[in-house]
């Protein structure tokens, strides 16, 4: 089953990447293309081969994400694919954004690529700070344990802030000679974004459904369906947050 979902993961993380590396121009020229493809590819499946590292090592360090993959854990599985599509949509919103093949838009992305993953890294630290001051374990306790609707309800915010980018890079318009100061400056409204995708679930959550304890029912009681309505909450929220800023 490990082998089963790395592949399947690695090759949907592949085709965002590389979608975001095809320029998509009558105006290029097929060299140009190949050339374009062959740089952001290799450099972005480089990129996703290190956010795995960091997530196992760092983010999910209490435990072997892969060797829980490999015992059929399937909330480890689920954490581990988001993260990999997360960090593919990330490489995407910046090589879209960037215009050409050299070695300043390559190290661009390569930039946007490392200050998205501190927003995610701390994204995530926040949370896991958050579920161990509101339950009597950790929340990689509750993915070792094989909490599903904890491993739905976080992908879901990771997948959610992760398209923070994508949203923000369209209001930016690239020009190389400022492009790493531009891309701090997405990396700014992609926090704000996120902040926005964060609370407003949770206004959401508090208006709506006031009558349940989400909190309980995901973490304790491992309510599967209420943690995919929180997840389509934020997912539906980041796919209306780009049309109305689009």
């Amino acid at each position: 089953i490990y082998d089963e979902i790395d592949l399947e993961r690695s090759f949907f993380g592949f085709f965002i990447i590389m979608s975001g590396a095809s320029s998509g121009s009558v105006i290029v020229d097929y060299k140009t293309e190949a050339l374009l493809m062959l740089s952001y590819g290799i450099s972005g499946m480089i990129m996703l081969l290190l956010s795995r590292l960091i997530f196992d090592k760092y983010i999910m360090s209490d435990f072997c994400i892969s060797q829980e993959i490999r015992n059929r854990n399937e909330a480890a599985a689920l954490m581990d694919s988001g993260n990999t599509i997360a960090t593919a949509l990330i490489i995407f919103a910046y090589m879209n954004w960037v215009q050409g093949v050299n070695t300043t838009t390559i190290l661009v992305v390569v930039y946007g690529w490392l200050i998205s993953q501190i927003l995610l890294s701390l994204t995530s630290f926040v949370r896991n700070k958050m579920y161990k001051s509101i339950n009597n374990h950790t929340l990689q306790e509750a993915i070792k344990g094989g909490n599903k609707a904890v491993a739905i309800r976080n992908t879901c915010y990771r997948l959610a802030i992760a398209t923070t980018p994508i949203i923000a890079s369209t209001h930016v318009e690239f020009i190389e000679e400022y492009a790493l100061w531009q891309a701090s400056t997405i990396f700014g409204y992609s926090i704000l974004f996120s902040v926005g995708l964060l609370i407003i679930p949770l206004l959401i959550k508090k208006t709506l459904f006031s009558n349940i304890d989400f909190k309980d029912e995901i973490n304790e009681q491992q309510n599967e369906g209420l943690a995919r309505l929180e997840g389509a909450f934020v997912l539906g929220m980041a796919f209306v947050l780009f049309g109305l800023l689009k």
